[in-house]
């Protein structure tokens, strides 16, 4: 399950043990073990989460080249350095399979050097693009990714190191009461989940894929409205491909209303040559989760380029897609 860290917004200051000389120097140090002869340009915070702590760095070359890396330090010492070395596989899997995200670099899961779990991986060129001058090129781009994403198989691909997420683990959740945001009595929440419950054994089960779990726009990377690649793979398990389209599609509605996701979900069709069956069912499994946490999200909206979006807005936007969803389930 994903978590809240993709759209909270981090706070400003930056902590003074990230400003210090001790954590610059065992940055620099991690430089000239990755790349001997090298020296550390500029660091750079990055807007991050809750779970882990992110910043960009510099290296120049003896020979005058530079690239820049990101440094992703998780939060949690214990519990982190399975979820360190679960991503950085799946960064892995990615690059052997040319699908475009970062390329992995260097993994200290036991927190060596910093103290806690940490990865370093390459950093996309770009940034989120919130307001494409192309819409359908848009759509076709992240559509063309994302149905990329979705041919690793674990028939195709080495998957051993995700865990499942399938109907059964639905099932589980959907039975252990109401979403954790949400209060016990919510009516609409209450009728997602009912209808969920009622039709999970009605509908056509896809074959389980690659799912990144939280794939929205913001978790796209674009220069020149091309896009560069996909980022923040902590949470990608094996699953329904379908969790990914329909993740996407409630975060467009939010954003910028139900048309638009529904351009996205025919451009997937169109990428794939194939309708997406039951799609309705994913929409309100993911809407039901956002339910209660698309609060939250507004300001990581903002956070990447958006105009700011009223959360009454917002709501109308979220209750009208679970009512046409559970309108098609009836």
């Amino acid at each position: 399950m994903r978590t809240l860290s993709r759209r909270t917004r981090t706070a400003t200051a930056t902590a003074v043990a990230e400003r210090s000389a001790p954590f610059r120097d065992a940055l620099q140090r991690l430089c000239y073990d990755l790349f001997p002869g090298a020296k550390l340009g500029s660091v750079r915070r990055l807007r991050g989460g809750l779970s882990a702590r992110m910043h960009a760095f510099t290296v120049s070359s003896a020979a005058g080249t530079s690239q820049t890396c990101v440094l992703r330090r998780y939060n949690h010492p214990k519990d982190d350095a399975a979820k360190a070395a679960r991503e950085f596989r799946t960064l892995e899997v990615l690059a052997a399979n040319a699908i475009p995200a970062p390329r992995p670099i260097h993994l200290d899961a036991a927190g060596v050097r910093f103290g806690t779990p940490a990865i370093v991986m390459s950093r996309l060129p770009g940034g989120p693009l919130p307001y494409p001058s192309d819409m359908p090129a848009w759509h076709t781009a992240m559509a063309a990714a994302l149905a990329g994403v979705h041919r690793l198989t674990p028939a195709t691909a080495d998957l051993s190191h995700l865990n499942a997420f399938l109907r059964d683990s639905m099932r589980i959740e959907l039975k252990s009461g109401p979403h954790k945001r949400l209060p016990p009595d919510d009516p609409l929440g209450e009728r997602v989940r009912a209808t969920l419950l009622r039709r999970i054994d009605d509908i056509v089960w896809l074959d389980p894929t690659l799912v990144h779990d939280d794939f929205w726009s913001g978790n796209t990377v674009w220069r020149r409205e091309q896009l560069t690649g996909i980022v923040d793979w902590t949470t990608a398990e094996i699953g329904d491909p379908r969790a990914d389209i329909c993740e996407n599609r409630v975060d467009l509605t939010l954003q910028y209303g139900h048309a638009v996701a529904d351009e996205f979900l025919a451009a997937y069709e169109a990428v794939t040559g194939a309708p997406v069956a039951d799609w309705w069912y994913f929409d309100l499994f993911r809407g039901y989760r956002a339910l209660g946490n698309f609060p939250l999200w507004l300001p990581g909206y903002t956070d990447m380029g958006l105009d700011a979006i009223p959360e009454a807005v917002a709501r109308g936007r979220m209750v009208a897609f679970l009512d046409r969803a559970l309108a098609m389930a009836e």
